[in-house]
């Protein structure tokens, strides 16, 4: 989860200047050329001291969950508020604050977008972190001239708390590491039954629901440790513990909206969600040391809401042989709570 020097080439495009261009036909063939440009993008990484990923949910200390916010001119945007449909791929499309991830897994933070051939002059986003410490402030200016009718010319400026950055570095923030475990509300518990006979199917949904482990449940706490481990507390609705679990996180893998497979997307066929959908973790548990693994696939959306879907297929076609079960899942939906801290 470290962190690499890829990620200042990843974060280089916020300086990129595509040109779109193509011929004016009220020009009769002439050399006039409409011109496209590339809206302004700010990315931000986000990192701990050690280049840990603070924006990644499995990371200890993470931060993904805490609240995060940018104010803009007076106006508040939530992390990871849901986006209406673009109309244009190159006009500008302006979404707030979003969580993106990068083909390689690492997380990130977009905010934007601003026209590309506007004039910008040191325009302000400060990054509230929710932590009860001071924002991350940011600054930008951007001015087009034109070299010759052919040939723009971008004047850029971009500034952390301040300090110019070098543009092949990009806005890469260090945050100290939440302190507090990661607690989320739980929404609804629901369940994905396919199989060939009624009979059956009634059999596991009764199963299902006498053993649900979130029973009284009306929250949870996730706390990451160190060497891919941590434990797992259902809370009642006076915030007190139901049960505890210990896990060892034997597989994982993130992809990012457009890594998300047709293979995926069958995850969570039985029961779809219901969100704009941007980031899928799988994991491969081990529970409590019990010798068989859990495998959960994890759809986190906008708004901010977990769609967690666990996969009880192969324990019911072998508690029902001969009950043709298809396929089984258990979904917990769930969004997190995040405490304002002063």
């Amino acid at each position: 989860m470290k962190t690499t020097k890829s990620i200042g080439l990843f974060l280089l495009c916020i300086f990129c200047c595509i040109n779109f261009t193509s011929c004016d036909p009220a020009n009769n063939g002439g050399d006039d050329l409409i011109w496209d440009f590339a809206p302004i993008v700010l990315y931000i990484s986000v990192q701990d001291a050690q280049g840990n990923d603070l924006l990644n949910p499995l990371t200890k200390g993470s931060i993904a969950n805490q609240g995060i916010k940018a104010i803009y001119k007076g106006e508040t945007y939530e992390k990871d508020a849901p986006l209406n449909e673009r109309t244009r791929a190159y006009m500008a499309y302006f979404t707030g604050l979003q969580t993106g991830v990068s083909k390689d897994g690492k997380y990130y933070l977009t905010f934007g977008e601003f026209n590309g051939d506007h004039t910008f002059d040191n325009e302000k986003v400060e990054i509230d972190w929710n932590d009860g410490k001071e924002p991350s402030v940011i600054t930008f200016s951007s001015k087009l001239t034109w070299k010759s009718k052919k040939e723009p010319v971008f004047d850029r400026k971009f500034c952390l708390n301040g300090q110019e950055i070098d543009q092949k570095q990009g806005l890469v923030i260090t945050r100290p590491p939440s302190q507090s475990e990661q607690k989320f509300d739980i929404v609804a518990v629901e369940y994905g039954i396919d199989v060939e006979t009624d009979e059956i199917k009634e059999k596991i949904k009764a199963d299902l629901e006498s053993k649900s482990p979130y029973t009284n449940g009306e929250s949870y706490s996730i706390s990451i440790q160190e060497k891919n481990s941590g434990t797992y507390t259902l809370l009642n609705s006076d915030g007190f513990p139901i049960t505890k679990k210990e896990f060892a996180i034997e597989e994982a893998e993130a992809h990012g909206m457009y890594g998300i497979t047709t293979e995926i997307a069958k995850t969570c066929r039985l029961i779809p969600p219901d969100d704009q959908i941007y980031n899928h973790i799988k994991l491969k548990l081990g529970i409590d040391g019990e010798k068989s693994s859990n495998t959960f696939n994890i759809f986190i959306g906008r708004p901010y809401n977990f769609w967690i879907y666990e996969d009880l297929t192969e324990y019911y076609k072998d508690k029902y042989p001969d009950g043709k079960v298809k396929e089984i899942v258990r979904l917990l939906k769930s969004k997190p709570n995040n405490p304002t801290k002063q």
